[in-house]
């Protein structure tokens, strides 16, 4: 079974560039899902709602994270997962559901962590305890706020 996932971290989704640009993209990979992280509006306005439904995605997820001013957003189409129960927590949002080829029960987790090391590691030991729970497949996608060193980074010259 082949499918798409787009996961973007698009600090600004206010700016129609940038609604225009993740709709391009979903369209151009044929994304099933679409994950969003978004870092500096509070709320997702209306008209950037209908702007991405026309990215052929249907059901839409979405909470606010900590600080309020970030947001995880799923998106995905309803013909190919069918959600059921939803796991929300400040920073990620977990989807249980079937994907309709093959009727696989799996997570789908989108997590925007925190930048601060000792808070991300809170959230991460909180996320793999949900993780050790479930006996189905899960999909972890989002921004981790991790980078590796500079030397083990690819095209970026050792910085």
């Amino acid at each position: 079974m082949n499918f798409a996932l787009v996961s973007w971290n698009i600090r600004g989704l206010g700016k129609r560039e940038k609604v225009r640009a993740i709709c391009r993209c979903s369209l151009k990979n044929k994304a099933q899902v679409l994950l969003i992280q978004e870092t500096k509006l509070e709320v997702i306005k209306p008209w950037v709602k209908a702007r991405l439904g026309k990215a052929n995605l249907g059901e839409v997820v979405e909470v606010p994270s900590e600080g309020v001013i970030r947001w995880s957003n799923l998106r995905m189409e309803s013909e190919f997962f069918q959600s059921g129960k939803k796991n929300y927590r400040k920073r990620w949002i977990g989807l249980i559901g079937t994907l309709t080829e093959g009727n696989l029960k799996i997570v789908l987790i989108n997590i925007n962590a925190p930048n601060a090391a000792t808070e991300r590691k809170r959230v991460f030991d909180q996320l793999s305890l949900h993780i050790e729970s479930w006996s189905i497949p899960v999909i972890v996608a989002g921004d981790f706020n991790c980078s590796k060193p500079g030397e083990e980074r690819i095209g970026s010259g050792g910085t």
